[in-house]
């Protein structure tokens, strides 16, 4: 499903919320949604949920989310960052949801098993009993069961440990290549292996609109840890700017360019006395690029 933002704007008196959002997301697009809290995200997907009204224009096929929520309703999903705290049955709620969908019951149970979630064990539990990661597991079942065309998720994987957070990166790798994935997250992990393009909100101003790969290159540095043993590897990490730990660790925070130059370095010259290597990338305040014309699309 193809969406279209022009000039979408939302206030709560005399709070702006979102001031002037243009972007154009093609169908079948996989693209992250990201921003502090206070940016506007979380009002514009509810402007693209039809619970909000705004200012200017938002599209989803051509229909608007507010007036035709109900024509629209049928090819959404969705996973909230936060679960409801219904006293419903665990079973009640998915035969109510595939009821409404119009699907078989079975359909739910084989997406919770590879999440690791025994829909029929927990069937009589009320989702406000759930731990927070089964509730999350449930969400995510209960919107990847479905054939949407729209998928929006926010923070899918924020109470997931890290065995279910892969199993989710392999459900969504298996959605149809024409539906449109919208996916708010802050795991940069997951704005790379998922996304290919990124939508950046700061304080209701759209401030950056381009590939993944160019929002990491501006967004992230690189935390490289290393455990080497012996005095002489200790002398070395020092002289290389690592910051030594507890245990035999040391650790570097650079650019991302600057990453692969320095692990060569350091696995090469102290070959023999690395011990352990960890790389991972974190957020730092962005510098990013323009935003895009109104008129060019992602």
């Amino acid at each position: 499903m193809q969406i279209e933002l022009r000039d979408v704007r939302r206030s709560f008196g005399r709070v702006a919320a979102l001031k002037g959002i243009t972007a154009s997301i093609p169908g079948g697009a996989r693209v992250a949604l990201i921003g502090h809290n206070g940016s506007g995200k979380s009002t514009l997907l509810r402007v693209l949920l039809g619970m909000l009204g705004c200012e200017g224009e938002a599209r989803i096929e051509g229909l608007a989310p507010l007036r035709d929520r109900t024509r629209l309703a049928d090819r959404l999903a969705y996973v909230p960052q936060v679960a409801p705290r219904l006293a419903v049955p665990v079973r009640e709620l998915v035969r109510a949801t595939a009821h409404v969908r119009g699907l078989d019951p079975a359909r739910f149970a084989a997406t919770a098993s590879e999440l690791d979630l025994d829909l029929a064990g927990i069937g009589t539990r009320l989702l406000r009993d759930l731990s927070g990661g089964m509730r999350q597991k449930l969400l995510i079942t209960l919107a990847l069961s479905v054939d949407a065309s729209l998928y929006i998720l926010d923070e899918p994987t924020a109470s997931l440990d890290a065995e279910a957070r892969q199993r989710f990166f392999g459900l969504i790798s298996r959605l149809p290549t024409t539906a449109t994935v919208l996916l708010c997250s802050h795991r940069l992990d997951e704005l790379r292996q998922l996304t290919t393009h990124v939508l950046s909100l700061r304080d209701g101003v759209l401030e950056f609109s381009g590939a993944t790969e160019d929002y990491l290159h501006s967004a992230a540095a690189s935390v490289v840890d290393v455990r080497v043993a012996g005095e002489a590897a200790h002398a070395a990490m020092a002289q290389r700017g690592f910051l030594e730990g507890a245990n035999g660790w040391w650790r570097r925070v650079l650019p991302q360019a600057e990453k692969l130059a320095v692990l060569r370095d350091v696995t090469s010259t102290l070959n023999g006395s690395v011990v352990n290597v960890v790389v991972r990338d974190e957020e730092t305040i962005p510098a990013p690029a323009a935003p895009r014309s109104s008129e060019e699309p992602l």
